[in-house]
């Protein structure tokens, strides 16, 4: 299937899958629809791109008729581009696997795998270029405040595509937890494409004879993907995936294909899940009421500076038709009283400007823009502790983005990539003691490490300062604390690249080596001192087992 977004294995349900999956298409359509004129307002506003949500649209209304000031476009554009910048920037490693087993992920062998698959996520990312589809996802966010993207495998190349889908392509349901679990789209092919999407078998002859006839005549496919009800978690011959994908063909009212899924095809992240709502707000949805009173603030400062400007005036009636207004005009009249002269109006400026200004910085702080730029922006240096406790606070503000966004959004395109990397061979293999362990992710932006620095800036650094300040009046104080395993949580926790950390075992070697070498230091000090004290005292005899006696029984043979 050439075209087909979603691939899986043949999996059919009962004569009923039609009409039960038709009712889901129709459901889920119909809530997107009570979405869309707020995401249509807001994209207005702030992100213009994504006006196009239906057909019913002109490309003349990205001008953006009602809108008087271009400082809420700005601040969405900062927003998803900090966004972007802060959570996957191609130019770091913004992802790492591990294990949560301490015994393990310090063996040399498991943390020379774990360095090999990082290396190949980043390649595979750069290459298939998840980057191009990852963009416009942080855009969506702003306005539409749900973004999708899908992972699927190319069969034909042996690779992966990444797919961003634009909120006008797709509908989402839940489930009784407001768990993202339907998944449809509507898509129109001209009837020679779809010779080349489905078997003659899946489209049947009436079809495929008008396809042969008029290939350029379009028919309608619907895909909906659903949680599977015969799906059984318990049973382990169960023969039925968790989800499934239906190819709908409306004009026949029938199930062309169906695909089946072990985990949900598709990465959706909402902004916030809130209550009962389908979709997430976004950034710009909470802020709609504060950027309609800046536009109407913007317009009565436009239109105030354009009163002062090019005032009204007013002019003798005898003039009416008869007078010049521009640079050397000459007006002729026989009364010298009656002259042309503005019309008085008093335009309160610092009001006007005063709102806007206000206004302004309560949209930029809907849209995170001090966080985002607070670095770039500051005009006074600061030192690096400074910018830690300045990411750290930000980054506590943004906790919850940050928990969904990384649980919703990029693990699941994680997972699977690496589900696909799998099945394609090109994973490097496991060492032995990973086969039974759990893979686990840790992201590594800049928003989800000073999160976790955060944490443990409170829960380890902030007790051993204290321990350390005791530790002047006692220095036993310090015996509490196992530093070596204090140093190994840091470590993981401020996401040290794997290899930088020795193993236990040569930690233990290197100490044993100091040891040694101390300890033979001390015995050849302690035997200059007893040699010193014999030249200077030749009469005294050489105590029995002291360093001396025992170094001239070595030389004597005895």
């Amino acid at each position: 299937m050439a075209d087909n977004p979603f691939q899986g294995n043949n999996n059919v349900e009962g004569d009923d899958t039609y009409r039960r999956a038709k009712r889901v298409f129709d459901e889920t359509m119909t809530e997107r629809h009570r979405w869309e004129e707020l995401w249509r307002e807001c994209s207005e506003l702030v992100q213009p791109e994504y006006m196009d949500i239906d057909d019913n649209w002109d490309p003349m209304q990205l001008i953006g008729d009602n809108v008087f000031d271009g400082s809420p476009r700005v601040a969405a554009q900062i927003a998803s581009s900090g966004l972007f910048g802060y959570s996957t920037n191609p130019a770091d490693e913004w992802v790492s696997v591990g294990i949560n087993n301490p015994k393990l992920k310090g063996r040399r062998v498991v943390r020379d795998w774990i360095a090999d698959t990082n290396r190949l996520l980043m390649q595979t990312f750069e290459k298939y270029d998840i980057y191009k589809q990852l963009v416009p996802a942080f855009q969506s966010i702003v306005p539409i405040g749900t973004a999708s993207i899908t992972v699927e495998e190319d069969v034909i190349e042996n690779g992966i595509r990444y797919r961003f889908w634009h909120p006008g392509d797709y509908a989402l349901g839940t489930d009784g937890y407001n768990r993202i679990n339907q998944f449809v789209t509507k898509k129109e092919y001209q009837n020679h494409k779809l010779l080349d999407i489905y078997t003659p078998e899946e489209l049947g002859p009436e079809l495929v004879r008008e396809a042969m006839e008029n290939p350029f005549t379009k028919t309608e496919v619907n895909y909906v993907v659903m949680q599977n009800s015969l799906y059984s978690p318990g049973n382990p011959f169960a023969k039925y995936f968790k989800f499934s994908g239906y190819h709908l063909l409306t004009r026949d009212q029938r199930v062309i294909r169906t695909d089946g899924f072990q985990a949900f095809p598709a990465a959706v992240w909402r902004w916030t899940e809130q209550g009962r709502l389908t979709y997430g707000l976004g950034m710009a949805a909470k802020a709609l009421p504060d950027i309609y009173i800046l536009n109407q603030s913007a317009r009565s400062r436009i239109e105030a500076e354009q009163k002062a400007a090019d005032p009204a005036m007013n002019i003798p009636r005898e003039l009416r038709d008869d007078y010049h207004l521009g640079p050397g005009g000459r007006n002729f009249y026989r009364s010298p009283d009656r002259q042309i002269y503005p019309v008085s109006a008093r335009y309160d400026y610092p009001a006007a400007i005063d709102s806007v200004n206000r206004y302004t910085e309560i949209v930029n702080k809907h849209m995170l823009t001090d966080f985002f730029v607070a670095l770039v922006s500051s005009t006074t240096r600061r030192t690096t502790t400074e910018v830690a406790e300045l990411m750290q606070e930000k980054a506590a503000m943004l906790g919850p983005v940050v928990s969904f966004m990384n649980r919703d959004f990029l693990d699941p395109i994680v997972q699977q990539t690496l589900r696909i990397l799998g099945k394609q061979g090109k994973l490097p293999d496991p060492p032995r003691e990973l086969l039974e362990e759990e893979v686990q992710l840790s992201f590594l932006g800049p928003l989800a490490v000073a999160q976790k620095y955060a944490q443990m800036q409170k829960r380890i650094m902030s007790p051993i300062n204290t321990a350390l300040t005791y530790a002047q009046l006692d220095p036993s104080v310090l015996d509490n604390f196992d530093f070596d395993k204090t140093t190994r949580l840091l470590g993981e926790s401020f996401m040290i690249p794997y290899g930088i950390l020795r193993e236990e075992t040569e930690v233990a070697a290197i100490r044993q080596q100091r040891a040694a070498a101390a300890q033979a230091a001390q015995a050849q000090e302690q035997a200059q001192e007893e040699q010193k004290d014999l030249m200077q005292h030749g009469s005294k005899a050489i105590e029995p087992n002291s360093m001396l006696d025992q170094a001239q029984q070595a030389a004597a043979g005895g």
